[in-house]
């Protein structure tokens, strides 16, 4: 069980409750749910970032040399259209 000793906790969750017409522990549960649902989500995405992140670093040690662009000049007229 959980008892609460905080009269900031006990006026919003009444005000809520109030506001609802849910009990107090129902507003609590809710944010409480909402609270973890955000944390997950937020702990999921950095998961997500940091699993890409190493993807990206293992493909990048097997690149060979320098990813270059040629000039491509042969491609191309005086005029700068294509030929």
């Amino acid at each position: 069980m959980l008892n609460i000793k905080n009269e900031e906790v006990f006026r919003l969750a009444t005000e809520l409750s109030a506001l609802t017409g849910d009990s107090k522990t129902r507003v609590v549960l809710d944010a409480l749910r909402q609270r973890l649902r955000e944390v997950r989500r937020t702990q999921d995405r950095q998961a997500l970032s940091n699993a890409l992140m190493q993807i990206g670093a293992e493909c990048a040690g097997h690149v060979r040399g320098h990813a270059v662009s040629g000039d491509h000049d042969e491609l191309y007229g005086e005029d700068g259209l294509p030929e």
